[in-house]
């Protein structure tokens, strides 16, 4: 094999993780079913349940795969947001199996009487209410905030208006967990202090010749 080749294969393995990472969530969700802390708040009572989230709840799964698009462009971005996001994913599959946690904050949806209520019945039915705490919608738009204001290759996302409204759409699909009764506020907390930890690590710690893969296979 070529040395020229290993950063190519490298970055191919770091792209499999993240399909092995839903994998492994899967697996818990699974089998992580029952005895588990509740974590909820007083504060959850005071937030409504508002259907019409679901569609920024569902935005979130192409928001996160958007920046493999790094990868055509500037591998340096697009591995520093795999490192957060194989970290931050460990991390909280980590929490999980360690420490069960789940919620009983969602409502009865018997009649589906709307678009929403309709999807939100099929989150609900196939996404169970353990495995919380910490948010990974939270903590992965974090990293997708981090690699969009890290990037210096795109010029689009270097202007200030795209950046405010990326900005202003994970904010909305963050509150929407709680707005769906999916997650407790105190999973948001949580998800906001590891997703600025991972920040730290991965884009101001980890020192750029960590993702400059070529240097070392030329």
């Amino acid at each position: 094999m070529k040395k020229k080749n290993v950063p190519l294969i490298l970055d191919i393995l770091l792209l499999l993780c993240f399909p092995l990472m839903l994998v492994l969530f899967f697996i818990e969700e699974k089998t992580i079913t029952s005895n588990y802390v509740v974590i909820e708040c007083s504060l959850d009572n005071f937030i409504p349940f508002i259907p019409q989230f679901i569609f920024a709840y569902i935005l979130w799964y192409s928001g996160i795969v958007s920046p493999f698009l790094f990868f055509i462009k500037d591998k340096e971005d697009y591995r520093r947001y795999m490192y957060f996001l194989i970290l931050g994913f460990t991390a909280a599959l980590l929490i999980y199996w360690l420490f069960p946690n789940g919620q009983n904050l969602r409502p009865t949806l018997p009649i589906y009487d709307n678009f929403a209520e309709k999807l939100v019945g099929i989150l609900y039915r196939n996404d169970t209410n353990t495995n919380i705490c910490p948010s990974l919608h939270v903590i992965l738009c974090i990293g997708v905030a981090a690699s969009v204001f890290h990037n210096k290759n795109y010029k689009l996302l270097q202007k200030w208006w795209m950046r405010l409204l990326i900005t202003a759409v994970l904010l909305i699909i963050s509150v929407s967990t709680v707005f769906l009764k999916q997650h407790s506020v105190i999973d948001v907390a949580s998800a906001s202090v590891l997703g600025g930890l991972l920040y730290v690590i991965c884009y101001r710690l980890l020192p750029p010749k960590t993702f400059q893969y070529e240097k070392y296979f030329n």
